[in-house]
């Protein structure tokens, strides 16, 4: 049942994204503007080098796989100290969040 739906979850944000494609909005700061942290809803910061979206409070990163966040608790990963600095320190990480 988890899985059908989080493949009826995909093929929306799918249909979604082809429509923003199809217009001239720029869809990655719209959706980047909105997202946040789905346990303690808080801004993440977007490492597109990582393609990791990375909640430094909890010190856990969502995957983003096909240009889809995977924002599922359970399949969170932990980061270590190291990552942590790595990840806070990136002058290119961007934060998301900003229109909540």
């Amino acid at each position: 049942m988890e899985a059908a739906n989080a493949e009826l979850c995909a093929q929306h944000v799918r249909e979604v994204l082809q429509m923003f494609e199809e217009s001239d909005v720029a869809l990655e700061n719209f959706l980047l503007d909105l997202l946040e942290d789905p346990v303690d809803h808080g801004p993440l910061l977007y490492l597109s080098d990582a393609n990791i979206l990375y909640n430094s409070r909890r010190r856990v990163a969502y995957e983003v796989r096909d240009s889809i966040p995977v924002l599922l608790p359970d399949e969170a990963k932990s980061v270590s100290d190291e990552e942590h600095e790595q990840y806070v320190n990136d002058p290119t990480a961007r934060l998301t969040g900003t229109k909540a």
